[in-house]
């Protein structure tokens, strides 16, 4: 009796309401996996310095919780958006997506966060061996300011506060949200422009874009396997990315 009582209230709490009277909505897919929800899939929570609720995807996996902020899987929504929205997030939670810079802000300034990296390069056409590869990296912390600080980003300056391929990739765009419609006062050049993105920069300097243009195949001539400065990139990895998750944890 309890299992099919607590299935539907699993699946109405998915699609944004408990029963009767007004929602009963938790802060993060952790406090979600604290009371008992643990089914991969998308749930309102509301953090707690709002009292706006919003879709999440939660994943879980070996008792911790991720909140999904951003999903890439084969370039059918262009990620050259404006600032507008940036802050509010586009796409769909079922395919690609960007969660919506406002709702990460509240997300990571209720509790300490790390950001965990799921990437997939590309299998090599010519060589029916190769098959894609997966890389994960991960931030010690993560946190992002309010719209009027230009979502500013909050990482690690410690090269050893990053773990996974790639090392400290963030370190360098500890800086302002960019987009080609938006940029700091202090900026001289659009970065956002110059790498057909919305994204962190403290300088167009390019360690790391997860939003950049989707090239498939990873390159821009895979003839002669030739990048683009405006691909999908994170160091090391010699061809723009296949396929990117970026998520959050709630640190313990």
């Amino acid at each position: 009796m309890c299992k099919k009582k607590c299935k539907a209230a699993v699946d109405r709490l998915r699609r944004g309401h408990k029963g009767p009277g007004p929602p009963n909505i938790w802060s993060d897919c952790q406090d979600l996996l604290d009371h008992g929800y643990d089914r991969n899939g998308t749930y309102q929570i509301r953090p707690n310095n709002t009292r706006d609720h919003f879709p999440v995807l939660c994943e879980f996996s070996h008792h911790k919780a991720w909140n999904l902020i951003q999903k890439r899987v084969g370039g059918f929504v262009d990620f050259y958006k404006n600032w507008e929205d940036y802050k509010n997030g586009f796409g769909n939670l079922a395919g690609e997506f960007w969660l919506g810079n406002e709702k990460i802000h509240l997300i990571t300034n209720q509790a300490s966060y790390k950001l965990g990296i799921d990437m997939w390069d590309w299998r090599d056409m010519n060589d029916p061996k190769d098959v894609s590869r997966y890389y994960f990296s991960e931030s010690a912390f993560f946190r992002i300011d309010n719209e009027s600080m230009f979502y500013q980003l909050h990482v690690p300056e410690d090269y050893y506060e990053y773990s996974g391929f790639g090392g400290s990739g963030l370190r360098v765009h500890a800086g302002s949200f960019v987009t080609w419609d938006k940029m700091p006062p202090e900026m001289r050049v659009n970065c956002a422009v110059q790498f057909h993105c919305g994204w962190w920069f403290s300088t167009c300097v390019r360690n790391a874009n997860f939003n950049g243009r989707y090239y498939n195949g990873g390159y821009k001539d895979p003839q002669k396997r030739t990048r683009a400065p405006d691909d999908i990139y994170w160091p090391n990895i010699d061809q723009s990315l296949r396929k990117v998750i970026l998520k959050l944890q709630r640190n313990d």
